[in-house]
């Protein structure tokens, strides 16, 4: 039987009280948003809570390998524009919008989760 997960990584009307992970094993300081009923079904029970933050743990990786791949994709579609480009000048700009391209979901999925991103 499938259960609605007790956060969410994003705040909305439901999920609207932050907390951040803590649980051993959890990357501290991962953000996620509970109900005002969290606290007394899950808050005060160090299993429950652990549980919900090992879930919070990886679903934030998920989402980080997610957004992660979609910025790499789209640094390597401005790299591969440079190619397309007729004029010395359209390439070198084109070459510096491709490497001045961020991709902080991967930088986080280092940071945080010790995952490099090809």
């Amino acid at each position: 039987q499938y259960h609605d997960p007790p956060f969410a990584l994003e705040k909305n009307n439901k999920f609207h009280v932050e907390r951040l992970t803590k649980t051993r094993g959890v990357p501290a300081n991962i953000p996620y948003y509970v109900t005002d009923a969290f606290v007394a079904t899950h808050a005060r029970d160090n299993y429950a809570l652990a549980r919900v933050e090992h879930l919070v743990r990886d679903e934030f990786e998920t989402q980080l390998r997610y957004q992660c791949y979609s910025q790499k994709e789209q640094k390597r579609r401005l790299q591969y524009q440079v190619r397309l480009m007729r004029t010395n000048q359209q390439r070198e700009d084109a070459r510096e919008r491709a490497q001045a391209f961020k991709t902080p979901a991967c930088d986080d999925l280092e940071e945080v989760f010790g995952l490099r991103v090809n």
